[in-house]
């Protein structure tokens, strides 16, 4: 798919986006053509302390609400799932009364700081992209990836066999753990793990965060990313489309990752089904092209 056109459906579909989080979803967003806005008017981490501490003792709120969005008439917003508060979203349902409003999971629900299902207003369209969720809070699954275009880097010399990006979340060291088993078995890592926070209590193997950009450097540098995902995920995650999409070779504790259209045993290491002896073998073999038309189903869409 050609980005010129995927900016032009983007430019056409009548969509607004709403994130809280400044990151690869916003700018991915944004380089995708699409119109993205922040739902708050703070830009410094000063000032999101400021504002939740306002929101907390229950001050009005709609001093800090951005107002940006309110030059568009959309049919349909999309709101991203942390940081929003229900009176944010009823604010834009009194703004926007006849746009279609979808509040959009991309985390475990309660594993980040957002609303849950029964904290959002009602009218509004709930969807998640976990399984298990979906079954356990009864809302819609979302099937499709939505990876963004301009996140399929070039194809490079590989400098590492396995990469690892992503916050400790509980799990750092089981983490170092493979790690040591991996560098055992002869591979060379490159394993970044930081802190869950900016307040969290820090360790001494956490590093500094990167940009995704870096993130996608690192990826077509490796043979394979690691995707280690927390008790009860089933969904897949971004470490998955980067795979897929940057024609690099996932290994996972996931194993729901066999019930995707993109799943291929030639191209996934199942941890836990398979011996980790296994790994060097998994790796010397050729990445398997999966199909396009598997590819643009998980490409961002705008239906």
């Amino acid at each position: 798919m050609k980005e010129d056109n995927h900016q032009n459906k983007a430019l056409e579909s009548g969509i607004i986006y709403i994130s809280a989080r400044k990151g690869y979803i916003f700018d991915g967003l944004r380089a995708s053509g699409c119109t993205v806005y922040s739902p708050y008017i703070d830009h410094t981490i000063v000032g999101r302390i400021l504002r939740e501490i306002w929101f907390f003792i229950n001050l009005p709120e709609q001093i800090w609400y951005s107002k940006k969005c309110l030059k568009h008439n959309p049919e349909k917003i999309i709101l991203h799932d942390p940081l929003l508060t229900a009176n944010y979203i009823k604010w834009l349902q009194k703004k926007f009364p006849s746009a279609q409003i979808n509040f959009e999971y991309g985390n475990l629900i309660g594993k980040a700081k957002h609303l849950t299902p029964l904290e959002i207003p009602e009218k509004i369209s709930i969807s998640t992209y976990d399984a298990g969720d979906s079954k356990k809070f009864n809302i819609k699954l979302r099937e499709n990836g939505n990876y963004f275009p301009c996140y399929i880097g070039k194809k490079k010399s590989k400098k590492y066999d396995v990469f690892f990006i992503g916050a400790d979340k509980g799990r750092g060291d089981y983490i170092l753990e493979l790690e040591r088993q991996m560098k055992i078995l002869g591979m060379k890592t490159k394993f970044i793990i930081t802190a869950d926070g900016m307040f969290s209590k820090r360790k001494t193997y956490y590093s500094k965060r990167i940009s995704y950009l870096e993130v996608i450097e690192y990826d077509n540098e490796s043979r394979s990313i690691l995707n280690i995902v927390l008790p009860g995920q089933m969904g897949a995650t971004l470490r998955d489309y980067e795979s897929i999409f940057n024609e690099v070779k996932l290994i996972t504790n996931n194993k729901n990752i066999k019930n995707f259209d993109f799943y291929d045993a030639s191209n996934v290491f199942i941890l836990g089904e398979q011996k980790i002896e296994e790994l060097p073998t998994f790796l010397s073999l050729p990445y398997k092209k999966i199909d396009q038309k598997i590819l643009q189903r998980h490409l961002l869409r705008f239906d």
